[in-house]
């Protein structure tokens, strides 16, 4: 079991950990942290500054439950730090200053415990300070936190009121439907309550001077659920690190399963080396640890925070609610090598990925949430890598977004390589990030083609074509795909997503975003007037004032960059007398776009993300640029029906900007170095604004030569599967088995097919082998559904197949299922759709 403790900085976060670790026997000696001498707080830079900046671990030593202890920062700038150790946790003790009461940095607190759903008692610390009161504290936190509060001394010494317990049934239905049943609640019924986060128990002490940690202690054996659960194995990563010796630490937790030394874990094969239980700066060596531990792996290089393994393999990647939103460049004052520095940011940035270090025209660029990050940062790099540096003035991290959607369209086909795929942008729901999915069926494009394609969507930024920053709050979805059995090498995809992504942002309406605060402030009623005056001269957004006797009392939001200076102006003009209270509000559209555009300067032909896509003519590739990409595609145009082909859009009016790219050029694309013409330049005034109909495609283009599409009608095509039987019975599993009685096989594939008839209605062939047998003519019996054909004597099914898609090309929309390659081969170049059995074999099941 993972127990977090959490606070507002200062708050007595660390003296709980010791008092606790003290009581339990873990420790013998209680620390301090103005002594230098905590137990969790390891980091030299810890014991100077006598604040927490990296979550801790230690064991507890309890004799009925195995509990893990993580204590984490509390101060605002190391807020990412302690999201990363919540991702991990089955309870939390949320710590509330008894002088203080709920803080800012409290509700914070409170609403990532809401977003991972952890089950939280409150522990209200300092109450030996004579200025706490209990009953107020009390209710301050039901009303700044929950309704669902209550006293859990009562509760914990056995004396529980009726009062008390009707006050639990307002809780929720299932402790309302027990009280009425039976006039009472049960323990059972109280700790699955606080399970599912319906009640959250409230404790008053002091860690000082080790009050009320018995209290704790009885939560956590009486209500506090342990769950061991031995299924597959699983596994959460939450903080990447290196030890006094450099060796690369994995922090993670036991979610199921067991873990050993040596099991492998990603698809690169890593083993572990080595497994540790750290309890403070100690560890223990373990050859394996089951579900419910912290522990530490060695031996892995590729881990990420945020990986989430099952049997040994990336399921998920878990994305933290919080990101920096400062921005800083780095200035060197010794002497170094900047692509060295570059390299030990990076690596830096795996234990904090926050930084995303970043270099734009030779200089370096890292992200922040604070002054106090920075001067941690600077000591770092001077401490353990000799690096004196200083920050140069701090900017506001850009986003991008889109308005509307856009189809981005991806084609790479160099000499010998061949990629195209379609990707449907649209505007997502604030706050949602990149959401990617594909709804191409398996017979379209290979399932490990949409892999790839996915998985590169997933793991890797895209930048806008505004500024270069990051896009978020959109959803990128593949919706048409195809490759080239014979040209298609491994790394075609990825290089026709990136120009299908960024083609697609081209022709999109674009938003730059930056972050809001969201703010209150209290001021002297004769100030009022001047505040919001200012407030109205940095962009701020401002609900009716409300006046209490002779203070005013403002809440709104503000752009981060404007406020940043305006609170110093504020304490100015107040002389003190006004209070200011911000916290992170998110993204919005930015104030004055257009003057950072200009200012950023950025052009979207970017060498590693390009906007326009390479072809093949005449043996040699070419690069056409973004806005004439749609001429020029393989693939029908997403939205018009299927069965037409783009070459039935004539184009009416063009201009050639063709540009060819030699063998050399060809060469840097498919290695990622480059691969397209620098030269190709975007005004970033211009708008781009691309609709979707599905009856026709209407591109718009400011300042450029309009494009119109007009259709001509095709006859549709009656589909028509063509299954090489033998081949499909030797790929499954499931028909292998009837190998010893092949009739009994050929029955139970035709009893698929014709099942799949049922709910497809289209033209079955199901064709069998006749090489060995002694039969002198093709037959063709129609069984159910299925037309069955046995070939003449001396005929594969592959011959049969050819002859079928070259005779029947144009009559019918033909799919042929086969794992055969030169089969395959052979039909695709008859226009045929070719599917391998594995992927055919997931259609199938859509339809069972």
């Amino acid at each position: 079991m993972v127990i977090g403790i959490l606070a507002h900085v200062d708050a007595g976060k660390t003296t709980l950990s010791e008092a606790l670790l003290y009581k339990s026997n873990t420790i013998r000696n209680l620390g301090n942290v103005d002594k230098k001498n905590s137990y969790m707080d390891t980091d030299e830079v810890e014991k100077e500054r006598g604040i927490t900046i990296y979550s801790g671990q230690a064991r507890l030593n309890l004799s009925n439950k195995e509990v893990y202890l993580l204590d984490t920062p509390g101060h605002v700038d190391f807020s990412m730090e302690m999201e990363r150790a919540m991702s991990v946790m089955d309870y939390a003790i949320l710590l509330i200053d008894g002088t203080k009461k709920v803080q800012s940095h409290t509700y914070t607190l409170w609403n990532l415990l809401e977003i991972y759903k952890i089950p939280t008692i409150i522990f209200v610390n300092k109450m030996d300070r004579d200025i706490a009161d209990s009953g107020e504290i009390f209710k301050n936190i039901k009303n700044e936190l929950s309704e669902n509060i209550i006293d859990f001394e009562n509760i914990l010494s056995g004396n529980i009121e009726n009062e008390t317990e009707e006050s639990l049934a307002s809780f929720d239905e299932l402790l309302m439907e027990e009280y009425f049943e039976k006039n009472s609640i049960s323990k059972e019924s109280i700790t699955a309550a606080i399970k599912r986060r319906s009640l959250y128990p409230v404790l008053f002490g002091s860690a000082l001077k080790l009050t009320g940690i018995d209290n704790i202690f009885k939560i956590i054996d009486e209500y506090f659920v342990e769950e061991n659960i031995n299924d597959k194995q699983k596994l959460k990563v939450f903080k990447i690190s290196r030890d006094d010796k450099g060796k690369r630490l994995t922090h993670l937790k036991v979610v199921s399963g067991v873990v050993n030394v040596k099991d492998i874990i990603d698809e690169s094969d890593e083993k572990i080396s080595e497994i540790r239980i750290y309890s403070g700066e100690k560890y223990e060596s373990v050859s394996s640890v089951k579900s419910g531990a912290v522990c530490e792996l060695l031996g892995l290089k590729n881990s990420k925070v945020g990986n989430v393994y099952e049997d040994g393999k990336i399921i998920e990647v878990v994305t933290p609610v919080m990101d920096a939103f400062l921005c800083y460049k780095l200035i060197p004052v010794t002497k170094v090598n900047t692509l060295e520095s570059f390299s030990i940011l990076n690596q830096l940035a795996e234990e904090n990925p926050l930084l995303k270090p970043r270099m734009i025209n030779g200089e370096i660029f890292i992200n922040t949430m604070g002054d106090i990050y920075l001067e941690i940062l600077k000591r770092i790099l001077e401490d353990k890598y000799e690096i004196e540096v200083e920050f140069g003035k701090g900017n506001v991290v850009y986003k991008e977004t889109i308005k509307g959607s856009a189809i981005g369209v991806g084609h790479f086909e160099p000499l010998r390589h061949y990629a195209e795929i379609q990707l449907l942008i649209k505007e997502g729901e604030k706050n949602s990030g990149i959401i990617v999915n594909s709804e191409i069926p398996p017979d379209e494009l290979s399932i490990n083609y949409q892999k790839n394609v996915i998985s590169y969507l997933k793991d890797n930024e895209c930048k806008g074509v505004l500024t270069g920053s990051e896009l978020t709050d959109v959803s990128v979805t593949l919706v048409s795909g195809k490759a080239h059995l014979k040209h298609t090498m491994g790394g075609d995809f990825r290089e026709a997503t990136i120009r299908a992504y960024r083609q697609g942002l081209m022709m999109a309406e674009n938003v730059l975003l930056e972050p809001y605060y969201s703010f209150g402030i209290k001021i002297p009623l004769d100030m009022l007037g001047k505040t919001l005056n200012n407030l109205e001269e940095i962009y701020g957004k401002v609900k009716s004032p409300v006046i209490n006797e002779n203070e005013a009392v403002i809440e709104g939001i503000a752009p981060v960059i404007t406020f940043m200076e305006y609170r110093k102006n504020f304490m100015a003009y107040t002389k003190g007398l006004g209070k200011i209270l911000t916290k992170f509000h998110g993204y919005l559209e930015c104030h004055n776009a257009d003057e950072v555009i200009e200012n950023m300067g950025y052009q979207p032909d970017d060498e590693n993300f390009p906007t326009g896509s390479i072809f093949c003519k005449n043996g040699a590739g070419y690069y056409v640029p973004y806005n004439e990409v749609y001429e020029k595609m393989h693939l029908p145009f997403y939205g018009s029906k299927k069965e037409d082909d783009f070459s039935d859009y004539v184009v009416v009016k063009k201009e050639n900007n063709e540009i060819s790219i030699g063998e050399d050029e060809i060469k840097k694309i498919i290695s990622g170095v480059g691969g397209q013409n620098k030269n190709q330049k975007k005004n970033t005034e211009t708008k781009r604004k691309h609709t979707i109909s599905k009856e026709d495609v209407d591109v718009e283009i400011k300042n450029e030569p309009t494009k119109i599409y007009e259709k001509t009608e095709k006859k549709k095509k009656e589909k028509c599967l063509l299954v090489d039987g033998y081949n499909f019975i030797h790929a499954r599993d499931d028909l292998k088995i009837y190998l010893d009685d092949l009739n009994a096989a050929r029955w139970k594939l035709i009893d698929i097919l014709d099942n799949y008839y049922g709910y497809t209605k289209e033209k079955i062939v199901l064709v069998f082998d006749a090489y060995n047998v002694d039969n002198k003519e093709e037959t063709i019996n129609k069984i159910n559904n299925v037309e069955v054909v046995y070939t003449k004597k001396g005929q594969t099914a592959d011959s049969y197949i050819e002859r079928f898609s070259t005779k029947y090309k144009n009559k019918y929309d033909i799919m042929v299922v086969t794992n055969d390659n030169l089969e395959g081969l052979i039909a695709s170049g008859n226009n045929a759709k070719v599917v391998k059995v594995q992927d055919f074999s997931e259609i199938l099941k859509s339809y069972s």
